[in-house]
Order: structure tokens, then C-alpha cells, then sequence
């Protein structure tokens, strides 16, 4: 849209630490903030089987060539080596200076639009009544979709468990800002209404996938392509 300007980042510690786009924004610029949220454990666990697969490119974040048993124990052991790159409680530490879950949850309401991974359509639907853009603007392919990769639910309630302690903080954010995606949706006048729209207007994308493999060590096949990857 002509005289709007898009900073879009994927937020991980790794860009916090240094130099990201959002950084450049003046405090005078009107800006509309927005942000996903994923499920602690399926982040947490999407991230040790896309990083295991792309170790070629990825060194200054292993170990992750091991067992998802091995890599659970090396994140709780906060004490060796980098652990926040492994398995961090990002969205505390992002949100939050202090890195404490209550500054994080309090720093939710300076967020415009909070969208989920799991109900990822309610988002461009508030995003467009904020923006007051047509629903047209915001339809989209689904080129983030998987076939064969281990789901949540797919592993030991040990693992499962372990994982709970090592993300408790994050997973205290998450249910926060769940709640509070949930609250401003419901008080949204008509958004059923502009829901049902954009769901009309989202069978009219072309969904279709070619589904591959794109890096050698990568269970699954993904709906996307990525240029030079190493099979």
C-alpha cells in the first residue's frame, strides 16, 4: 500500500541481540504493532528438528545431532555453553528486560494484534479491521504446511514433562497472550461476520503443493521451497 511501510522479522534472540529492523522505528512514527505466538512445546520442538536437519549452516547452535532425550537434558543444563540458543524461553526474554514472565505478560498490551500459530486465520482478519484494509489484501497461500514431521503429541510424556519445567516461563506468556487474543476478538464488533468473509475469500487461493524434502537430515516434506539446499 502506497506511503506504508512493512518491518517484519522472525523473532528469535539471535536478531533481539543485535540490530533488527524494529530498532530503526523512531518513537515519533506511528507504527502498528503485531505478533504470533506458537506453542511453547511445538516451537521448542519444530526448532530441534529443523535445526538437526540444517546443522550445515546452523554450527554456532549445536548440539543438535543427538536424541530429542539428549537435547531435553542439554537444555536444563542452563549451565553449559550457550543454553538459550538451544532451548530459551524467548518470548519472556524478548517481551521482557528483566527476562521475568509477569514483565512479559504486562508488556502484551503494548502489542496491536496478537495472533496464535494455531488459529492463524483469526490474524490477518484483526490485523485488516485494525488497518481498516480490505480482507483482500491479507488472503494468503499456505505454504507453511508439513507432511511426516513428529507432532507434539507424538513423543514420551517424559520428554513432554522435562520440557514443561525447562518452558514454564514461555508457557506462561503464551496462555497470557492465548487469553488476550481471545478477549479482544470476542470484543470485536461483527468479527464472525468479517471471519466468515475472509474464509470465503481464502477457497478462492490456489492451495496446491508439491510437497519435498529440502535438507538432507530433514524428517518430513515441506510445502515450500528453500533455494540451495543441500538434499
Amino acid at each position: 500500500r502506497q506511503g506504508c511501510e512493512i518491518c517484519a522479522t522472525h523473532a528469535s534472540l539471535d536478531c533481539f541481540r543485535g540490530n533488527t529492523c524494529l530498532g530503526s522505528l523512531l518513537p515519533s512514527q506511528k507504527a502498528l504493532t503485531v505478533s504470533i505466538f506458537r506453542e511453547p512445546l511445538d516451537k521448542t520442538l519444530a526448532r530441534y528438528y529443523f535445526q538437526k536437519s540444517r546443522a550445515d549452516t546452523m554450527a554456532s547452535n549445536l548440539p543438535h545431532h543427538g536424541s530429542i532425550e539428549e537435547y531435553v537434558r542439554n537444555c536444563g543444563r542452563r549451565g553449559i555453553g550457550e543454553a538459550w540458543k538451544r532451548c530459551p524461553n524467548e518470548y519472556t526474554e524478548i517481551l521482557a528486560k528483566s527476562g521475568k514472565p509477569h514483565a512479559a505478560i504486562g508488556a502484551l498490551k503494548e502489542l496491536d494484534v496478537i495472533g496464535l500459530t494455531e488459529e492463524y486465520d483469526d490474524f490477518p482478519v484483526m490485523v485488516a479491521i485494525k488497518l481498516n484494509w480490505p480482507l483482500e489484501w491479507l488472503t494468503y497461500k499456505r505454504l507453511k504446511t508439513i507432511l511426516g514431521r513428529p507432532k507434539v503429541e507424538d513423543h514420551s510424556p517424559q520428554v513432554l514433562d522435562a520440557f514443561r519445567i525447562i518452558l514454564q516461563d514461555d508457557i506462561k506468556v503464551y496462555e497470557a497472550a492465548r487469553d488476550l487474543a481471545h478477549e479482544r476478538k470476542a470484543a470485536t464488533p461483527h468479527f464472525q461476520d468479517f471471519r466468515r468473509r475472509f474464509d470465503e475469500l481464502q477457497l478462492k487461493v490456489d492451495q496446491s503443493c508439491r510437497f519435498e524434502n529440502h535438507a538432507s537430515g530433514l524428517q518430513g516434506l515441506d510445502c515450500y521451497h528453500v533455494k540451495n539446499a543441500r538434499r
